[in-house]
């Protein structure tokens, strides 16, 4: 059976490649927050691994981000 490849997984290959290219702690700091939103969201809503991963992933998170954005203002 093939192993899937967590969301997380691929988080933290990107962050490694992103350190590999000298990109700043402070920036590496801020994709990693960013991007592990992203991934919670998508482990909550059945998505959390590469092959559940698609563009309707993205548009529910972001749709998901202005709902919030909307009911704290």
């Amino acid at each position: 059976m093939k192993q899937r490849t967590s969301l997380q997984d691929v988080l933290e290959l990107f962050l490694l490649d992103c350190r590999a290219q000298g990109l700043t702690d402070d920036t590496l700091r801020f994709y990693r927050g960013r991007l592990s939103l992203f991934v919670a969201f998508s482990e909550e809503s059945g998505a959390g691994n590469l092959a559940d991963f698609t563009h309707t992933s993205i548009k529910a998170w972001l749709a998901d981000l202005q709902a919030r954005e909307l009911s704290s203002s």
